[in-house]
């Protein structure tokens, strides 16, 4: 039972952490795409960083789903 809380939440959290990506790539400004300066722009946006920490979070949710037997 717990395997499929951990893979819900795992999918949940993906999502989430997907829609908070694009959201902050889209506000980002146009002239840093595809150079490094869009890297530290995103670092300055929490939707970015809530996004980051919430695919980490699907990948422990993830492992725990696969690991219980």
């Amino acid at each position: 039972m717990i395997s499929y809380l951990a893979a819900l939440l795992a999918a949940v959290t993906n999502a989430t952490s997907n829609a908070l990506n694009r959201k902050a790539a889209r506000e980002a400004p146009t002239r840093a795409q595809f150079r490094i300066g869009l890297i530290t722009d995103l670092l300055h946006r929490r939707a970015w960083l809530a996004a980051i920490g919430l695919m980490f979070g699907s990948f422990v949710f993830s492992a725990i789903a696969l690991g219980d037997r």
